[in-house]
């Protein structure tokens, strides 16, 4: 869930937009619903958090021709302390604090930008969510708001907590993707500056992205995996048994060292085991009539009871193959299973597969 700002996307799109000069984050303004002769407000754009296994991602829906594409400009009222906005270096346009190295970030969509994520296979709003992250859905000024809060768990000694907020104006078509990390943040940071956002429409409105510069940009996603799996393909003769030698940092005898893990998913103890390497090799073909995105590697599960890869863009018709190394605790390998077609690749009505590991 990290905020991945379109603002390269937006330069050969919209390139009379940019996000980075404060002179545009100024104004209040709450616009008078607009109605049809009916009466019934307008509604052309539409964001609902859809549940996939242990994820959430959301379901874009927009109708150019229901009404043009406004600009917007949003300011925080209020900024936790110590997060000061930066106008140049690394953290430009985002608010940083010095003391504990967490950043902000405010990531406002237009409709005719909404519209371009709910086209595009790279979209920043629809990426997969964590759904143990989800707190709650609150309304604010007519407005959904979701908040999601996570430990960073890349290191168990970190105290950094994640916060993201998603705005959502159905009715005016825009969206606000507010980013926040730090240490000791209160757990309701997120609902403070969601509650303290002020948000103008502005009259000037720009143009949706038209089908031709769509299909370009899904073509160029599609060259840039394609490139980066290219980078980092393993030839066979680089493939190693378990107990070959690697250039890790492993035992003299190629083995790998203990590792420490937490003993439980709620908790940050941890306990010392060993490891062992699997390798994996997966061939995936695409029986379809329309191109697909998908993961080649599996997933590693473990399934005590009851029994993460490269992504790659596949077109009807066509094959793909890969050779995945993974590191799994060794006292697990009874219950490793390589778990395929979690992220709707397959048909709607193929069943779960889980390919058993073994030595």
């Amino acid at each position: 869930m990290l905020p991945i700002n379109p603002a390269s996307r937006r330069s050969r799109i919209f390139p009379h937009l940019d996000d980075s000069h404060p002179d545009q984050q100024m104004h209040r303004y709450y616009p008078k619903k607009q109605k049809r002769a009916s009466g019934k407000r307008i509604s052309f754009v539409s964001a609902r958090l859809t549940e996939n296994g242990d994820y959430l991602t959301y379901a874009l829906n927009v109708d150019p021709s229901e009404k043009e594409a406004h600009e917007i400009r949003v300011t925080p009222g209020y900024v936790p302390e110590g997060y000061v906005y930066q106008t140049d270096g690394p953290y430009e346009s985002k608010w940083y604090n010095e003391k504990t190295e967490g950043s902000m970030t405010i990531i406002p969509y237009n409709a005719a930008e909404l519209y371009l994520e709910s086209r595009t296979s790279d979209s920043a709003l629809q990426v997969a969510i964590n759904k143990d992250s989800y707190i709650k859905t609150i309304e604010i000024q007519g407005m959904n708001v979701d908040i999601f809060t996570q430990e960073n768990t890349d290191y168990i000694d970190s105290d950094d907590t994640q916060q993201d907020l998603y705005l959502f104006n159905e009715e005016w078509g825009y969206a606000v993707h507010v980013y926040l990390d730090g240490t000791d943040l209160a757990a309701d940071e997120a609902e403070k500056i969601a509650e303290g956002l002020e948000i103008e429409v502005l009259e000037s409105t720009v143009p949706y992205p038209t089908e031709e510069e769509i299909a370009e940009l899904n073509r160029e996603h599609k060259e840039a995996n394609e490139e980066a799996a290219a980078s980092t393909i393993v030839s066979s003769d680089r493939i190693r048994g378990i107990n070959d030698t690697l250039s890790i940092d492993g035992n003299e005898d190629g083995s790998l060292k203990p590792h420490e893990r937490f003993t439980g998913d709620n908790d940050r103890m941890t306990e010392s085991t060993d490891a062992a390497f699997i390798i994996v090799k997966t061939k995936l073909r695409n029986t379809g009539d329309t191109a697909i995105d998908t993961y080649l590697s599996p997933l590693l599960r473990y399934l005590d009871e009851n029994g993460n890869g490269d992504y790659t863009l596949l077109d009807p018709g066509e094959e793909k193959e890969c050779i995945s190394v993974y590191v799994i605790d060794k006292d697990r390998l009874d219950s490793a299973y390589m778990e395929y077609f979690d992220t709707g690749a397959a048909a709607a009505d193929t069943p779960e597969l889980y390919v058993k590991v073994k030595e």
